[in-house]
């Protein structure tokens, strides 16, 4: 009637029990861990992302003709910081490397440092602002728009790059939220 388990059997499925629970407890853990890395590196991107926006803007706004005041010194603080945002910005993105060879034509191949290699599209763009920048600081107020229109194309390209990077962390927008084209011109509101 009542034949007992033998006794080796059952530390045998014991412990098989509790290797497996310990286990999906560890799976479970690096899973949360793996998570909250993607968050963190998400609020850093935004961050950087954010600041670098913003820094794009003030250079794109002194790079108007009709530009208030001491634009040269301004910018030269700008170019410092753009600069300073592009090396941050090798962080998140390090430059594709070319399996550690220089191959340009004409040159011989030769080990090449951290920062050579092919730059990520997304650091161009705050590249153009630190030459834009640098630009006005060396040379003052912009003599017509193209520097303005080229700063903001880099400013609105940034943006795409940074929305494409980011994009799983985005929060989703429908159609029925779309908005409607605002007029430059405030009395037309």
């Amino acid at each position: 009637m009542g034949e007992t388990m033998d006794p080796g059997l059952y530390a045998a499925i014991v412990g098989a029990a509790a290797t497996l629970g310990v286990g999906v407890l560890g799976f479970l853990q690096w899973l949360w861990s793996s998570r909250a890395r993607a968050r963190q590196r998400d609020k850093e991107l935004f961050d950087w992302g954010g600041e670098a926006i913003q820094l794009m803007a003030a250079i794109e706004s002194q790079a108007r003709p009709d530009a208030l005041g001491d634009v040269a010194i301004r910018c030269e603080t700008y170019a410092a910081r753009a600069s300073a945002l592009v090396d941050i910005g090798r962080l998140f993105f390090p430059n594709i490397q070319t399996r550690g060879l220089d191959v340009r034509p004409g040159r011989a191949a030769m080990t090449r440092d951290a920062y050579a290699g092919h730059r990520v599209a997304i650091l161009d763009e705050v590249l153009r602002a630190y030459h834009g920048a640098r630009h006005l600081a060396d040379h003052g107020s912009a003599q017509d728009w193209t520097l303005h229109q080229h700063l903001r194309d880099a400013r609105r390209r940034f943006v795409t790059h940074l929305q494409n990077e980011m994009e799983r962390s985005l929060r989703k927008t429908s159609a029925d939220m779309r908005g409607k084209p605002v007029p430059d011109n405030p009395a037309e509101w």
